[in-house]
């Protein structure tokens, strides 16, 4: 039995990102490209220009959470005084699991409640963009369960935004590996979805980065296109080991 797993660089990269640029694009983001004078991004097609169309959604991210934090931390304040963290002093782990949960919670909130519209757009905004990042975070660090975890939480967001093809790929993967394999292949396919170019650690002493095993064969397509082998299937078998 042969079991297929998707490409993560295409899957929850392009992907991930394409639903991004289809929801805001045309409203949002294509204004703050403008105004930052960038032009090598194709909003219509973000695999063609996938570094630039990720540094603009990320780096938009960054401000639109900040901007909501703020006014998180204000209705924090006003709802349990202006001391509420100072309770904390001491305790910087608590005091960030605190702010974490009630920031989450005050996100929730604020999708179900406001009036504003451009205030729940940048709710949703946040909250897609931070699950595209997270799953670049966890390619690089091999963490294939939340990879399979995001796939599946995507599959509404792909399905709204007219990507069939990721739909059933997606609802597939649920079913070929928490039903038809065994629990060994299951983790053997963990263990390998992701890949670090090199051994060893960088000059921080972290692990080096992994890598989706479609971009490692992004990187060898042209070493494999000046081989030069025959295009057909003796060919293939003789060159791919």
């Amino acid at each position: 039995r042969v079991l297929m797993i998707p490409g993560d660089l295409h899957g929850g990269g392009f992907h991930f990102l394409s639903s991004v640029y289809v929801l805001y694009y045309g409203g949002f983001l294509q204004a703050v490209q403008f105004a930052l004078g960038w032009k090598r991004i194709r909003g219509n097609d973000v695999a063609v220009t996938y570094q630039q169309s990720a540094s603009l959604a990320l780096l938009v991210l960054g401000e639109v959470e900040r901007g909501l934090y703020g006014a998180f931390l204000r209705d924090l304040t006003a709802g349990h005084g202006p001391d509420v963290i100072y309770e904390y002093g001491t305790r910087p782990q608590q005091l960030a699991t605190f702010l974490a949960d009630a920031f989450r919670e005050w996100t929730d909130d604020k999708i179900k409640k406001t009036t504003d519209g451009v205030f729940r757009s940048m709710l949703l905004y946040m909250k897609i963009t931070r699950m595209y990042k997270l799953f670049r975070l966890s390619i690089r660090n091999g963490d294939a369960i939340m990879i399979e975890y995001l796939y599946e939480n995507f599959i509404p967001i792909w399905l709204m935004t007219g990507k069939h093809n990721y739909v059933e790929i997606a609802l597939n993967q649920i079913n070929d590996l928490y039903r038809w394999i065994p629990f060994p292949i299951l983790q053997a396919a963990r263990e390998n979805r992701t890949q670090p170019l090199h051994s060893g650690r960088d000059r921080n002493g972290e692990p080096m980065a992994n890598w989706a095993m479609d971009a490692v064969i992004e990187l060898l397509q042209m070493k494999y296109k000046a081989m030069n082998f025959p295009n057909d299937q003796d060919g293939w078998q003789k060159h791919s080991t």
